[in-house]
């Protein structure tokens, strides 16, 4: 496991206009952390993950992963978008095992696959293909194909947002279950509240242009969702007030 930390990052999409994205924003993340990003939409949350995973790379600033500076595109990251992106004529053991086919370990790939089926609630489907699962299997397959890249930090931006409200609590509870075992840092950008609350280790909340982050909350002892319903009602309120209050 491997720790995080963003330095001064400031970032425009286009460098003539008023207020950037970011300016001289700061982020640590502890190895094997599970931190949520929280905001509302167009507040930069989704525009940080892309800079980390290096789609953009025209910022100021430093990023290191274990100490190494990295830009652009490394092995360092993993990122899991919202939708799926499994391909159609590709059964899900042959979707989960691209990276290693891309990289020609694709028998090395297919053994990990198989080992991490049950795991990821898709024993027996291995040769079933994405039109054939449920919204929920399929994140699931897409999950273990970010997973089984060897990378030190997974990207997760908004994986379950999609999904219907009963099938997304499912997945967050199966996600809870396998936490251990994935045995990786994780950033979750988010604009659910509830989900940042369940899942997190740690939540930041991001707001305002420049982006900043105008909060940090430490979630209790995680439990079953419906369980733990009523118990996290007040560190609710604490973050929605943070995200609706005056940036200052």
């Amino acid at each position: 496991m491997t720790d995080l930390k963003i330095e001064n990052l400031t970032f425009a999409y286009d460098e003539r206009s008023e207020a950037p994205i970011f300016e001289r924003l700061n982020l640590t993340a502890a190895p094997g952390e599970f931190l949520s990003i929280l905001g509302p939409s167009g507040c930069g949350k989704s525009t940080l993950l892309n800079i980390l995973s290096g789609a953009l790379t025209s910022y100021d600033g430093r990023i290191a992963v274990g100490g190494e500076t990295t830009r652009g595109i490394s092995s360092h990251f993993a990122c899991m978008p919202q939708d799926d992106l499994l391909i159609p004529r590709r059964n899900i053991l042959d979707n989960a095992c691209l990276y290693g086919t891309l990289h020609g370990k694709k028998k090395e790939y297919r053994a990990m696959a198989m080992k991490n089926m049950e795991l990821f609630g898709l024993s027996g489907y291995e040769r079933a293909y994405p039109s054939q699962l449920s919204g929920g299997m399929r994140q699931r397959a897409a999950f273990l194909r970010t997973a089984l890249c060897p990378a030190d930090i997974m990207l997760l931006d908004e994986p379950f947002g999609a999904l219907d409200v009963i099938t997304r609590g499912d997945m967050q509870d199966w996600l809870l279950s396998v936490r251990g075992e994935l045995n990786r840092t994780t950033i979750l950008v988010t604009h659910d509240i509830d989900e940042a609350i369940r899942l997190s280790d740690r939540i930041l909340a991001m707001k305002g242009r420049p982006a900043i982050f105008a909060g940090e909350f430490i979630p209790g002892p995680k439990g079953r969702q419906r369980e733990e319903r009523l118990a996290r009602a007040p560190l609710w309120e604490k973050i929605y007030a943070c995200l609706q209050s005056e940036t200052r």
